[in-house]
């Protein structure tokens, strides 16, 4: 259901060529699948934090994190690493503020991994090209492309 690691490449591997054409339309064509491959990763983010909230109960391919993609709650420390503020919190503090046993509650922030999720380009001044942010049951479609500096965080209601 999710697209694999190598088809992520692929993608990444057609933007970047699109893009080092030259060619307006070819540039312009690159501009608008990377708005789509954006949107699709958030669906993809999405639907994985609905599964990372079922636990035992998710479907093979919930049980382990989207091709491309590092859940923060199966990674204490690089969301550590990534927060500085939250490294005095021990990994059961974090996990509470995630999910919470006494809640419906569920939130998930995931990490790119740049081998695979590469920007397309380096181009970084518009705002189309920042870094995704969502939260609350819709994703955020208006930036491009995940940088690999910055997580993303989606929201789930109770499980």
């Amino acid at each position: 259901m999710f697209p694999t690691a190598d088809e992520l490449k692929a993608r990444q591997d057609l933007l970047r060529r699109l893009h080092d054409s030259g060619n307006p339309a070819a540039i312009a064509r690159a501009d608008e699948l990377q708005r789509t491959y954006h949107d699709d990763n958030m669906a993809v983010l999405s639907k994985d934090t609905y599964w990372s909230a079922m636990g035992e109960h998710a479907t093979e391919e919930g049980k382990k994190s989207p091709p491309g993609w590092i859940r923060a709650s199966e990674n204490l420390d690089k969301l550590r690493e990534t927060a500085p503020k939250l490294a005095h919190l021990t990994d059961k503090q974090l996990l509470d503020y995630l999910k919470p046993d006494d809640s419906g509650f569920r939130a998930e922030i995931y990490f790119p991994i740049p081998e695979v999720l590469a920007p397309a380009t380096n181009r970084s001044s518009s705002p189309r090209d920042r870094p995704a942010k969502s939260s609350g049951r819709t994703a955020n479609s208006t930036p491009p492309a995940p940088k690999t500096s910055s997580p993303t965080t989606f929201h789930s209601p109770s499980a």
